[in-house]
């Protein structure tokens, strides 16, 4: 196999390699080395499980009662082994979700296990995920939720609270009594640092509902001088704006933000050449990005019902699912350049259901067959060039093909053109990516644009023995191509073959 890199040269005026603005005077957004290390990961794995689990409840108001929480069999050595057999890297758990409940012995309250039947009052599962994580190899992350805290907001008049415009009103009022306000900032901020200095280094803090408003720049100020290298859901990762594990396409990680610092959220920008962009928060609007935006956020796609229904939290037996349903969801998350947090709640009794853990692992093996080679080529080093070349010893099928930029210099490449040489002469290659399940407004049938971290494409078949990618338009220049990659899955592909 060989691989030919063409120099930019004059690429921008031969080649219509065009970005937004000037890119003499173009500085892009570069993520750091903890954000780069969190997009090597790919896959996570998130357990979403607290009082909700008992109750039936996905948004609970603080009505539930430590009593509640009493998981005789929990096993977090056997979360761990379900995360492994997904690929999982890292590992979130709900630390502390919107209901208040917390899940390590806190001193800040008594709405916590010390409270609950379990281990009468003397367990933390907070330490035995924490501690599981390191034993089996996977980076410990806490969920935490600074600005909903059922218990604490809501009064006994107030409940049973409806999830929604209720639940926000009642919290909007509640933040008009300034003794309130700084009370429950207090506690928020106490509860986050003994989950950064009681269980070592974290490695992420999912935050959810992250903005610039009530509690969380008092609760991001804390991380940052606790742990400043653990990464945090809001200025360092985003969610692209669903919660079914699938990214915008075209898809950038840098964004603009609502103030322009790194401590408010993705804003919109409506005086871009390409005219308006949607930004904004989770289960509100798309997130898009863009090529020009101010700071790196890396892509992160969570995911609540691969392997679950009914929310985040686990609410009976699963409903049956396609292997192939569960396959494209990582074409539509690491595929188009994301990570894939996928969502593994436990039950009541603390353990994750059996058919679920025999799921994750079918997926999780074919994953590895399907995207991880060998492959029939591939380079090896990075290089920049608006071309490369590909060439392996004779012709053969390929229907798949893997680009990764080398993100450590930006993200560069916003469209791009695959040929193959076939009979003498290069001819154009045909994208293949089609989405079965796709959120209303997103792309179900990406083509050649955004590359970022990765980006896998189905192809048209064709057999022949050398593949060019030929960048057509980029942000920056140079662009840097980090890897390039073909493979055949064939017409045994094995997601097609229906599981559960």
């Amino acid at each position: 196999m060989t691989k030919r890199f063409l120099p930019l040269l004059a690429f921008l005026a031969l080649a219509g390699c065009s970005g937004p603005n000037n890119k003499a005077e173009i500085k892009l957004a570069t993520p750091s080395p903890q954000q780069i290390d969190f997009m090597n990961n790919e896959i996570g794995a998130f357990f979403h499980f607290t009082t909700n689990t008992f109750t039936g409840a996905e948004h609970g108001d603080g009505t539930a009662t430590p009593a509640d929480f009493n998981p005789t069999k929990l096993d977090v050595d056997q979360w761990m082994e379900a995360a492994k057999s997904l690929g999982a890297k890292y590992a979130v758990l709900t630390a502390r979700h919107e209901d208040g409940f917390c899940l390590w012995p806190t001193k800040t309250t008594e709405y916590c296990v010390r409270n609950s039947p379990w281990k009468n009052g003397r367990g933390d599962v907070v330490k035995e995920f924490v501690e599981a994580c390191r034993r089996h190899g996977i980076k410990p992350g806490l969920y935490f939720s600074p600005n909903y805290n059922g218990h604490e907001i809501f009064q006994p008049k107030d409940r049973p609270v409806e999830w929604g415009k209720v639940w926000d009103s009642i919290t909007n009022l509640r933040w008009q009594d300034s003794a309130f306000v700084q009370k429950y900032r207090q506690l928020e901020v106490d509860q986050i640092t003994e989950l950064l200095t009681d269980y070592g280094p974290i490695y992420q803090i999912w935050m959810d509902h992250w903005s610039e408003k009530k509690n969380c720049p008092a609760v991001t100020a804390a991380i940052r001088k606790l742990q400043p290298e653990c990464i945090l859901t809001g200025p360092d990762v985003r969610s692209p704006g669903n919660e079914k594990g699938t990214v915008v396409y075209p898809s950038w990680n840098p964004v603009y933000t609502m103030d322009s610092t790194n401590n408010s959220r993705a804003a919109e920008r409506v005086d871009e050449p390409e005219g308006p962009n949607e930004y904004g928060l989770l289960e509100t609007y798309k997130i898009v990005g863009h090529p020009n935006g101010q700071f790196w956020r890396s892509l992160e796609a969570p995911t609540a019902d691969m392997f679950n229904h009914g929310g985040w939290f686990w609410h009976g037996p699963q409903l049956p699912m396609p292997m192939d349903d569960r396959i494209e969801n990582y074409y539509r998350s690491v595929g188009l350049g994301a990570n894939l947090i996928i969502n593994l709640p436990p039950d009541k009794q603390g353990l994750i259901p059996a058919e679920t853990v025999a799921d994750a692992k079918a997926w999780g093996d074919t994953i590895r067959k399907l995207f991880y080679g060998p492959f029939i080529a591939e380079t090896e080093t990075a290089q920049p060039g608006s071309e490369v070349e590909l060439t392996w010893e004779k012709p053969c099928r390929i229907d798949h093909v893997m680009l990764m930029e080398n993100i450590a210099n930006g993200q560069k490449v916003a469209n791009y053109t695959l040929e193959a040489f076939v009979d003498g002469k290069w001819q154009a290659v045909v994208p293949a990516n089609r989405f079965k399940y796709c959120p209303e407004g997103y792309n179900a049938s990406p083509g050649f644009e955004t590359i970022g971290h990765k980006k896998i494409d189905r192809i048209v078949p064709v057999v022949t023995d050398k593949l060019r990618f030929r960048c057509t338009k980029a942000a920056a220049e140079p662009v840097e191509i980090a890897k390039f990659a073909v493979w055949n899955v064939g017409e045994a592909n094995p997601t097609q073959t229906a599981n559960r």
